[in-house]
């Protein structure tokens, strides 16, 4: 099923959220679960609070986190990789 409103992206760019999403399941697994379930599967803020029994705002807020704890690791390996 293809989208136009999503961005492409290269094989190292997918390489490098691919490790950074592995770095979260590690980090916190509710925060991993929650975001393959909203981007990957589409599922809302609204339906995720549902299903684990939380307001809508501490969902939002995790994910959040977990976008930003993301970001870092990205950050973090992009700038291992221009430093060495």
């Amino acid at each position: 099923m293809s989208n136009s409103n999503r961005t492409r992206i290269d094989d190292k760019e997918g390489m490098l959220i691919d490790a950074a999403v592995a770095g979260l399941k590690r980090f916190d697994l509710l925060a991993y679960k929650l975001i393959i379930a909203h981007y990957v599967y589409r599922v809302s803020q609204n339906r995720l609070a549902k299903e684990i029994g939380k307001a809508q705002s501490y969902v939002a807020n995790l994910l959040r986190i977990a976008e930003a704890f993301i970001a870092g690791q990205i950050f973090s390996y992009t700038e291992t990789a221009v430093s060495a």
